[in-house]
């Protein structure tokens, strides 16, 4: 499993203070175009990326799937819709989660091969996440990881309504099963706070 190279997260923040401009607006602006350079570097493959709005996050997703059913047996793999990445701000709700559209979600045919998983958000609900009406939200997360560190992150973001964040999936296949996912909080102090989380 090749793993892609590294946003320079710290180098991006160098120019964002020298810039002038607030930090928020200058990653709002500068991280989709590096975003979206390693997605296309990813995998080959098809894509046609969306871009839609969703309460305070950006949601860019890749529509493009394959046209005929997945056949497990074939020894290529699928290509599924996924999400390239969310950014925005926190806004934290109270409103119940509506988790019972998960149930039986089927979120990829590559569900790797370690692991009990969650189906997860790359936006939790409790920032301002949603399943209903958004199911490019919705992956296959390593348990672990979504109540663990992820759980930690969301927790920020909740406790610091307006923080500027971002949810990013780094793929190695077709798949829309991440192999990581970059989670990033720009703290008050400006400050910014990314994690690579593990998701195989």
């Amino acid at each position: 499993m090749q793993i892609p190279d590294a946003i320079p997260y710290q180098k991006l923040m160098v120019h964002a203070h020298a810039s002038g401009r607030p930090v928020d607006e200058f990653l709002k602006e500068q991280l989709p175009l590096f975003w979206q350079d390693a997605y296309d570097a990813m995998v080959v493959r098809p894509s046609d990326v969306m871009v839609f709005t969703y309460g305070t996050f950006d949601y860019w997703f890749d529509t493009y799937q394959q046209p005929e059913p997945y056949d497990p047996s074939a020894e290529i793999l699928p290509i599924e819709a996924r999400l390239v990445f969310a950014i925005g701000t926190s806004k934290p709700k109270h409103s119940r989660r509506d988790d019972y559209r998960l149930r039986g979600m089927n979120l990829s045919a590559m569900p790797g091969t370690n692991g009990p998983w969650d189906r997860g958000h790359f936006v939790g609900h409790a920032i301002g996440g949603v399943v209903d009406g958004n199911e490019a939200n919705v992956f296959l997360q390593l348990r672990n990881t979504n109540r663990g560190s992820y759980r930690t992150m969301e927790r920020y973001c909740r406790q610091h309504p307006d923080v500027f964040c971002f949810s990013r999936p780094i793929y190695v296949d077709t798949s829309a099963h991440p192999a990581q996912v970059d989670f990033g909080i720009l703290k008050p102090s400006g400050e910014l706070w990314v994690e690579t989380m593990p998701n195989r």
